[in-house]
C-alpha cells in the first residue's frame, strides 16, 4: 500500500475576458519517504472570445433600390440583435467598383457615440455597375480584417456576402479568392437571393464561397424579402455564448454508461465528459445519452440527456450551459412548511456570468414535485461575488409560517462579502432577496462574509433562530420582525361647508394611531420601532405638522395633532386624500437588546381622506333647481368714451336641494375689462331638511375701453350650475422594491363622435411626458356600446396618450396630475344620464432585466384607471386598479 497523501485543489482561477477558467493543482507529500512536490496542471489558453463581422453587400444595377434598402434594413437587425455581445462589424459594398462604408475602427467610435452606426448603414447609397465578387472578397481578406481596420487577431472572423446574382466581368478566380480567406481563418456565409441561383454554375459559386459544411453556411432565398427569415439562422450559426458548441452522444460508451461530446468550432478542442465524471448520479449500465435535447429557456441554455436504462425506470439527466459557472457546488434541500418533508432543492452556480446584469453566480430553485423556475435567485446587479458560494435552510425568520433561505456572495464589495435572506412561500421562494447583509456593515475589517453559512441554532438564547456566517467565525443574531398597522381619524369627523364667514380657516383634530404588531411570537424580549413618518396631502389645502421620528410599542401609540385648512373650498365633492408614509429607521436598542426590524410586506404608505358634510336629504343625492337673471340697473346702452365703468347686478337662486361646487359663468363682449365683484346680499330661506330657497345678489364691475368698436348691440350671458369638472384626475406610482427605468404610459378621452369632451384638449399635458399620435377607438357605434357598459373610455373615444420614461429609485413615488375643464355637450350624444369617463395608466419596462411578481393570483402588470362619473347633478371621482 502505498504511504503518499495527495491533496487537491481544482479551482485556481485564470480570469480571461468574458470568463473565468480554473486550473488545478495537487499536492503530494510522501510520508517519512518522500519529499513534498507540486504536481500542477498544464496551463490551459483562455477560450478565444469576440467576433469581427464584416458584411458584403452587392451594389450591382441588377439589384433594385426597394431590394437594396431591404439589404441594408437585414444589417442594421441582425447588428442590433448582437451588438451587446463582444462583436464589432464593418460594410463593404461592391459592384465594378469597390467601398469600404464603414471599417471596424468605425463602429467602435460610433458605437461609443449612441447608433451612428444605423445612419451610416442607412445613409449608404448604391452604386450600380457589374458584379465584381472574387476581387471584393479579396479586399476584404486585405483591407478590413487586418488590424489597421480595427480587426481583432484573436477574433473569430465572419464575413458575410450577399449578392443576387453570378460573378460578370471580373477575371480573377473565386477559388484563389476563397483559400486566401481560408488561410487567414475567415469563417464565410453566402447568401444568394433571387433566381440567377437556379443555374447550376451559380450555385457552384456559392458553394465555392462557403465555408464547409455548405448546407450551414450556405443559403439561398427567392427574394429579399425573405432576408428576415435568416436572421434567426444566422444568430444560431455565428454566435454561442462561447463559441459554437456542437455535442455529441454515445450511448454505448464505457461500460454502457454513457456520456457526451461538446466541440468548440473556434478552438478546435473537442471535451469529453464521459459518465465516470457524474459518478454522482448512480447512472450506471443506464445508457445515458441514448437520446439528448438541447432546451433554450429565457436566460440560459440547458443540455438534457435521457438514461432510459436506469434502475429499469429511466432517467433524464440536465447539463448547465455555461462552462465553469459551477452549477451544482451548492445543494440545499428545502422543508418549506415544516412538515419533515422536503419541498425545494435550491442548486448553485457561484461561477456563472451574466453580462447583462454584470453579476456573477445564481441559484435555481427546484421543486421536487413539480419543475424548476424559469426565475432563478440572484443577486444585486453589478457585483461579481460569486452568489450562491454557500446555501442555507432557515427558520422562519418573518413569522409568516414559511421557512426562508439565505444565499452567500462572499467576493461581493471587493471581497467583503455579502449574505442574501429570501423569503419562503407557499410554492417556492420570492425571487426578490428581503435583505441583504454586507460584511462591512457588520463589522470593519471582515473578508469573505458569507464563504459559508449555517441556521439552526439559538446562541442568544430569545428563541429567534440565529445565523452562523463564515469570516473567519462571524454569528449574526436574528432579530424580531414587526408589523405596523396605521389609522387616521379626525374630530370632527366631516369638513363643515355651511361656513357664513369664508375669510377664517378652519381647524381639525386628526389622530394618528400606530399598532405594532408581532411577526415572531417566540421573541422574548422588548419591542421598540423607530420609524420615521411624512404626510403628504392631495389637493395640498391643508397645513399639518407631525413629529418626523416616532417611537413605536405593542399597543397604540395615538398622535393627536392640530389641523387646519381653508374654508369654502371651491372642491367640496371631492375628499381631501391625506397620504402618510413609513420609513423604517434602524437604531440600537437601549439596554443592548436587539432593535426589530420591519416586515418588507408591512404597508409603507396608507391614504386616509377626510370628507365634506354634503346634505342632501335622505336619498343622499343633491338635485338642485338654479336660476340666474341679471340687469344693467336701468342702463340700455353703453356710452363709449363717456362712462368709465358698467354695472351689472346678478341674481341667483337655488329652489332646489343644497347645490355644491356651483359656478355662475359670466360672459361679455371684447372691449370690457372685469374689475370686481361686489356681494350685495345673501337671502336663505329653509323649507325643508335638505332643501332651499337661496338666493345670491352680487354686482359685476366692468371697465370701459374708450378705444373700443363696438357693434349696434353687444350680448352678454349668464348661465348658474354646478361645476362639472373634476380639477384632479391623478395618478401615483410607487416603487417599494430597487432603482429601475420605466415607462408610464397615461391615456385620457378626449374626444366621443364629433364633441370634445375637454373645453382645451390642448391642455391635456403632464410636465416630462411626450405626447403621443392620438390613439383612435376601436368602437364607432359608441351608443349602443355604451348602453350596455356606461364607460367612456378609449374603447369608444378619441384618446389622448402621453408617454413619461422615468427612472424610479427605490420608494419613491411619482405622481401625475391631469386638470382641465370638461363640456357638457359630449354627454348628451350618449342618450344617458349617468356616464363614466375613464382615463388609465401602465406601466412598462425592461422585461429581460426585471420581471414583475405578485403574490396575489395576477400574472399581469396592473392597470390603474380613473373613473370621472358625469350626470345630471354633478360629478365625482374614483379610483380603480386592476
Amino acid at each position: 500500500m502505498s504511504s503518499c497523501l495527495t491533496v487537491c485543489g481544482p479551482t485556481i482561477p485564470r480570469n480571461c475576458e468574458a470568463i473565468t477558467t480554473y486550473n488545478g493543482m495537487c499536492f503530494q507529500s510522501v510520508v517519512l519517504i518522500c519529499n513534498s512536490i507540486f504536481l500542477l496542471s498544464s496551463s490551459v489558453d483562455c477560450p478565444v472570445t469576440g467576433t469581427d463581422i464584416v458584411f458584403l453587400i452587392d451594389g450591382s444595377g441588377s439589384v433594385s433600390t426597394n431590394d437594396f434598402g431591404r439589404m441594408k434594413e437585414f444589417m442594421i437587425k441582425l447588428i442590433k440583435q448582437f451588438n451587446q455581445r463582444n462583436s464589432q462589424f464593418a460594410v463593404m459594398q461592391y459592384s465594378s467598383t469597390f467601398e469600404i462604408h464603414m471599417d471596424f475602427n468605425d463602429f467602435n467610435d460610433f458605437k461609443h457615440l449612441g447608433s451612428l452606426w444605423e445612419s451610416r448603414i442607412n445613409g449608404i447609397n448604391q452604386q450600380k455597375g457589374n458584379t465584381h465578387t472574387p476581387t471584393a472578397i479579396r479586399k476584404v481578406v486585405g483591407e478590413l480584417f487586418v488590424p489597421s481596420s480595427g480587426s481583432r487577431p484573436k477574433a473569430v472572423k465572419v464575413l458575410v456576402v450577399i449578392t443576387d446574382g453570378q460573378t460578370y466581368g471580373d477575371s480573377t478566380p473565386m477559388s484563389v479568392v476563397v483559400q486566401e480567406a481560408e488561410d487567414k481563418g475567415i469563417i464565410r456565409y453566402a447568401i444568394g437571393v433571387g433566381s440567377a441561383f437556379r443555374q447550376p454554375n451559380a450555385r457552384q459559386e456559392l458553394e465555392t464561397i462557403a465555408s464547409k459544411p455548405t448546407d450551414s453556411h450556405l443559403f439561398r432565398v427567392d427574394n429579399f424579402q425573405a432576408l428576415d427569415e435568416l436572421r434567426d439562422t444566422l444568430q444560431k450559426n455565428i454566435f454561442a455564448i462561447e463559441g459554437t458548441v456542437v455535442l455529441y452522444y454515445a450511448y454505448y460508451d464505457v461500460q454502457w454508461q454513457g456520456g457526451f461530446d461538446t466541440v468548440y468550432s473556434m478552438t478546435k478542442c473537442r471535451h469529453r465528459i464521459p459518465f465516470s465524471l457524474i459518478k454522482s448520479f448512480e447512472l450506471f449500465f443506464s445508457l445515458l445519452g441514448y437520446s439528448m435535447a438541447v432546451a433554450k429557456l429565457r436566460n440560459k441554455n440547458i443540455v438534457i440527456l435521457g438514461a432510459p436504462r436506469y434502475q429499469h425506470k429511466g432517467a433524464v439527466v440536465i447539463f448547465s450551459d455555461q462552462i465553469g459557472s459551477y452549477f451544482g457546488a451548492e445543494l440545499c434541500a428545502v422543508d418549506l412548511d415544516s412538515d419533515s418533508y422536503a419541498d425545494l432543492l435550491l442548486i448553485s452556480a457561484p461561477m456563472y456570468t451574466d453580462a447583462q446584469r454584470d453579476s456573477e453566480g445564481e441559484v435555481t430553485v427546484c421543486a421536487f414535485r413539480m419543475r424548476c423556475y424559469l426565475c432563478p435567485l440572484v443577486g444585486v446587479a453589478g457585483m461579481r461575488g460569486r452568489f450562491g458560494t454557500s446555501l442555507a435552510a432557515l427558520a422562519d425568520l418573518d413569522g409568516d409560517g414559511i421557512t426562508d433561505v439565505a444565499v452567500g456572495a462572499p467576493m461581493e464589495n471587493n471581497g467583503q462579502g455579502s449574505v442574501y435572506i429570501f423569503s419562503g412561500t407557499t410554492s417556492g421562494v420570492n425571487p426578490v432577496f428581503s435583505q441583504r447583509i454586507q460584511g462591512s456593515n457588520v463589522q470593519s475589517g471582515l473578508r469573505y462574509f458569507g464563504q459559508s453559512i449555517s441556521g439552526s441554532l439559538d446562541q442568544s438564547g430569545d428563541r429567534l433562530t440565529d445565523i452562523a456566517v463564515g469570516s473567519r467565525g462571524k454569528v449574526l443574531l436574528s432579530r424580531p420582525v414587526v408589523s405596523v398597522a396605521v389609522t387616521m381619524s379626525f374630530n370632527p369627523s366631516k369638513i363643515p361647508t355651511d361656513i357664513k364667514d369664508c375669510s377664517k380657516d378652519l381647524s381639525n383634530t386628526a389622530i394618528v394611531c400606530f399598532t405594532m404588531t408581532s411577526r415572531t411570537k417566540e421573541y422574548q424580549g422588548a419591542y421598540v420601532l423607530n420609524v420615521n413618518v411624512t404626510i403628504i396631502i392631495i389637493p395640498f389645502k391643508m397645513v399639518f405638522c407631525l413629529k418626523p421620528l416616532i417611537c413605536i410599542y405593542l399597543f397604540c401609540h395615538s398622535t393627536p395633532r392640530k389641523i387646519k385648512f381653508t374654508a369654502c373650498p371651491e372642491d367640496a365633492l371631492n375628499p381631501l386624500i391625506n397620504e402618510l408614509r413609513l420609513s423604517f429607521v434602524d437604531s440600537t436598542h437601549p439596554g443592548g437588546q436587539l432593535a426589530p426590524v420591519l416586515d418588507p410586506l408591512s404597508r409603507r404608505i396608507t391614504n386616509h381622506p377626510l370628507d365634506f358634510v354634503v346634505d342632501c336629504g335622505a336619498d343622499s343625492k343633491c338635485t338642485d333647481d338654479l336660476r340666474v337673471d341679471f340687469n344693467f340697473s336701468g342702463v340700455s346702452e353703453v356710452q363709449v368714451g363717456i362712462a368709465l365703468v358698467l354695472n351689472v347686478s346678478v341674481s341667483v337662486e337655488n329652489r332646489g336641494e343644497n347645490s355644491y361646487n356651483s359656478h355662475v359663468i359670466f360672459t361679455y363682449p371684447a372691449g370690457l375689462s372685469f374689475r370686481r365683484v361686489t356681494v350685495v346680499q345673501v337671502r336663505e330661506s329653509n323649507s325643508a331638511i335638505g332643501m332651499f330657497m337661496c338666493g345670491v345678489f352680487f354686482i359685476l364691475s366692468f371697465g370701459i375701453d374708450g378705444n373700443s368698436n363696438f357693434d349696434r348691440t353687444v350680448t352678454f350671458t349668464a348661465n348658474a350650475s354646478r361645476n362639472e369638472v373634476c380639477f384632479f384626475l391623478f395618478f401615483k406610482v410607487v416603487n417599494y422594491i430597487r432603482d429601475f427605468n420605466a415607462t408610464i404610459t397615461i391615456k385620457v378621452p378626449i374626444k366621443l363622435g364629433e364633441k370634445d369632451i375637454w373645453t382645451n384638449k390642448n391642455s391635456i399635458q403632464i410636465m416630462g411626458c411626450k405626447a403621443q399620435k392620438d390613439e383612435n377607438p376601436a368602437f364607432t357605434d359608441f351608443v349602443e356600446k355604451l348602453r350596455k357598459t356606461p364607460n367612456v373610455d378609449c374603447t369608444v373615444a378619441v384618446c389622448r396618450v402621453l408617454r413619461c420614461e422615468v427612472f424610479l429609485r427605490k420608494d419613491e413615488t411619482l405622481f401625475y396630475n391631469v386638470s382641465g375643464e370638461v363640456t357638457s355637450g359630449w354627454i348628451e350624444q350618449t342618450q344617458l344620464s349617468t356616464v363614466r369617463l375613464v382615463s388609465s395608466s401602465s406601466m412598462d419596462f425592461d422585461k429581460n432585466q426585471f420581471i414583475y411578481f405578485s403574490s396575489s393570483p395576477q400574472s399581469s402588470i396592473p392597470v390603474t384607471e380613473v373613473i370621472t362619473s358625469y350626470c345630471e347633478c354633478g360629478v365625482s371621482c374614483q379610483y380603480k386598479s386592476h
